[in-house]
């Protein structure tokens, strides 16, 4: 009966829940005024993979510099990347805060978060490169 109650996290937090159990996830986090929520740890199980697939957007945009020797073509590089990425996530999203496939979230890291993070990432290194 506790997994089906609290669905703050969805899949995230019901994931976390079931591998660590309560006892072992953060207990006071920053949207439980907000939700009126319990345990839950925003850097779980998924948020790690998540941390993983931005870590490696960032090695793509080292290796775009680390690559090319022109100036040109490293920034045209990085604007297709931050289009690219951008692209889904404001498509996972459906260009709005709270609706579409996956919403933004920080507190989760959702997908779509760190797409459109990545993305605005790329464009600002390409723009002060």
């Amino acid at each position: 009966a506790e997994y089906g109650t609290n669905c703050t996290g969805g899949a995230h937090g019901y994931l976390d829940r079931m591998i660590f159990t309560v006892n072992h996830i953060f207990q006071f986090p920053t949207c439980q005024s907000l939700y009126i929520t319990g345990a839950y740890d925003p850097e779980g199980f998924l948020g790690c993979l998540t941390s993983i697939i931005l870590c490696y957007l960032g090695l793509q945009a080292g290796r775009i510099l680390s690559m090319y020797s022109s100036n040109s073509s490293r920034v045209i590089r990085l604007f297709v990347w931050g289009i690219v990425t951008g692209v889904i996530g404001v498509a996972l999203c459906g260009a709005t805060k709270n609706e579409g496939v996956i919403p933004i979230n920080k507190n989760l890291w959702s997908v779509s978060f760190i797409f459109t993070m990545a993305g605005t990432a790329y464009i600002l290194l390409g723009l002060f490169y």
